[in-house]
């Protein structure tokens, strides 16, 4: 081996097993990464989505008690 010749190891993805690029910084291949990215962003908006609902029937359940109670 010559002065300038680097050993060069070759990574894997962590998930699906394909080769990547020597320079890459993550565990991770793009197509991983962005399945990653899209799972998440799913959970976030499923959680909204779920905590919208929620408030929306306490403020009904709660305005009609208080309706209730007033005698309105």
């Amino acid at each position: 081996m010559k002065n300038n010749e680097k050993e060069v190891d070759i990574k894997k993805c962590k998930k699906c097993g394909c080769e990547l690029a020597s320079d890459t910084r993550g565990n991770l291949c793009l197509n991983c990464k962005k399945k990653r990215v899209n799972f998440w962003g799913l959970v976030g908006k499923g959680t909204l989505a779920v905590a919208s609902v929620v408030l929306f029937l306490g403020r009904v359940v709660l305005f009609v008690v208080t309706r209730g109670k007033k005698g309105l």
